[in-house]
């Protein structure tokens, strides 16, 4: 029984919830009991994720002050039953995780003897800036995502 007691009273602690003392001195309703827990426990792992996502590198590209637990994120909320938008979330969520492979990551790891150069413009190495700002081939792609966030920024 002191070790159920011992374990209750560290999850308490550890989520900085009330002891037993105070929750037996004024019991919550099921419901209110319900939400300071989520809340509690959400708010633990949301801090805790932010902390432990400044060593990973696959998350250097996300925003991780949006991002809470219990919560989508916002590349995952554009992605529709269409089945082709959810092609497109997938490649930017690997973008953004940096687990996307572009022909230098794969020519760094010699993956099939692979070339870096771009398989669509064959001017340059294909990385990420390449991919997003260069390659001619997908400059009218970029016109079409890029003029409505410039149209939204000058206004």
């Amino acid at each position: 029984m002191e070790l159920f007691y011992t374990e209750q009273k560290n999850v308490l602690l550890q989520y900085s919830l009330p002891s037993l003392e105070e929750l037996l001195a004024s019991l919550p309703t099921k419901i209110k009991w319900k939400q300071t827990v989520r809340y509690a426990i959400n708010t633990f792992w949301s801090n805790r994720f932010r902390s432990l996502s400044k060593e990973k590198s696959t998350l250097n590209r996300l925003c991780t002050d949006t991002i809470n637990i219990g919560e989508i994120h916002p590349v995952w909320k554009i992605a529709s039953e269409i089945p082709g938008d959810t092609k497109k979330t997938i490649t930017k969520a690997r973008i953004l995780t940096g687990t996307y492979l572009l022909q230098a990551t794969k020519a760094k790891f010699n993956i099939g003897n692979t070339d870096p150069i771009c398989p669509l413009c064959k001017l340059e190495e294909e990385n990420l800036q390449h991919f997003l700002t260069k390659c001619p081939t997908l400059e009218g792609v970029r016109r079409t995502f890029y003029a409505p966030i410039n149209t939204g920024c000058n206004q």
